[in-house]
């Protein structure tokens, strides 16, 4: 994975790398989708200005399949970058309640808080609860600012 967030830096046009403001690069469908969620967030809608406006802050999402039959997007980190790939072949199957969720978990969860402040919220541990993880406290902001459905555990997609 070292190797493709060389490859969307390498990828990523010159001139945004150059800039003095953050960057956030994703396929125009999920741009849209995040766009659309953060004008009814005003959370998300700040996360997203916080990047756009911090230098050196960068998030790509990715498409790509993932092997792990039971993941469906994966956030990476690694030197101020935060990427998230997503398996949009798997993620097809799911409703548009869940893949805002899912949305909003691994940006708003996972890279927000790395892309700005270098530390990634993780899931729970084995044994953890849900409810007391770093992403969980992170996504509900925004679930409940959208009026979503709480998620109540890891894996209740």
């Amino acid at each position: 994975m070292r190797i493709l967030i060389a490859l969307l830096i390498m990828l990523a046009p010159s001139s945004a790398l150059a800039q003095d403001f953050g960057i956030i690069r994703a396929p125009a469908e999920l741009s849209a989708r995040l766009d659309s969620l953060a004008s009814d967030s005003p959370s998300l809608q700040a996360a997203l200005d916080s990047i756009r406006s911090t230098p050196n802050a960068r998030i790509f999402i990715h498409e790509q399949a993932i092997p792990d039959p039971d993941a469906l997007a994966v956030t990476l980190h690694q030197d101020g970058v935060a990427v998230v790939v997503w398996d949009t072949r798997k993620i097809r199957r799911m409703s548009e309640g869940e893949v805002n969720a899912l949305l909003i978990h691994e940006v708003f969860g996972h890279a927000v808080p790395f892309a700005l402040h270098g530390e990634a919220c993780r899931d729970p541990r084995d044994g953890e609860r849900y409810l007391d993880s770093c992403v969980s406290e992170r996504q509900e902001i925004v679930f409940k600012e959208l009026g979503m459905r709480p998620r109540t555990r890891y894996a209740s997609w």
